[in-house]
């Protein structure tokens, strides 16, 4: 949704590599293939289309971004476009998100997910979610892992954020609806 909101997925991927990632959400998208990712969805989804004119990531050297013989990417035009044409198609409002709420974005959700966990008995303790997600998925150690960094954010604070996402959400799915 921020891409089809103006938001460059460049941006999106600065965010998330800063706060200390490998890397961001749309070069891990173009690194484990855009033929990959989504496949079961029957949405309208700018990687659908980028797939249909056979930018299918990495692997053919265009995705999101296109790729030199070096393996340094630059944001595709070609995906500058898909983007345009499917945020006007879809009527989406232009929200410039700046970084603070890039990030809140991109975490919170993730925040929630261990919040379940926990609620559902699948995990013991938050620590044991933040030690997964360190071990297993990269989290940056110095941030503790997502448990542990919500509480430095404040819970409630992160829990109303994720309520006014779905707020702003429905309001944007309404409108295409219309």
């Amino acid at each position: 949704m921020m891409i089809l909101q103006s938001t460059s997925p460049v941006g999106i991927d600065r965010v998330i590599y800063r706060y200390g990632l490998a890397m961001g959400p749309f070069r891990m998208f173009d690194l484990v293939g855009l033929d990959v990712i989504g496949r079961s969805s029957l949405e309208k989804t700018v990687a659908k289309e980028l797939v249909a004119m056979g930018r299918l990531g990495l692997k053919s050297n265009a995705g999101y971004y296109d790729y030199d013989a070096n393996g340094k990417a630059t944001l595709s035009s070609d995906a500058v476009t898909v983007i345009a044409n499917l945020s006007e198609e879809l009527a989406i409002v232009q929200e410039l998100a700046d970084d603070e709420e890039i990030l809140a974005r991109l975490l919170y959700s993730i925040v929630n997910e261990g919040a379940k966990l926990l609620e559902e008995g699948i995990a013991i303790r938050a620590s044991d979610i933040d030690v997964a997600c360190v071990k297993g998925y990269n989290w940056p150690v110095y941030r503790g892992g997502p448990m542990f960094w919500a509480d430095t954010v404040g819970l409630k604070s992160i829990a109303s954020r994720l309520e006014a996402f779905e707020q702003n959400m429905d309001l944007h799915l309404n409108r295409q609806l219309c």
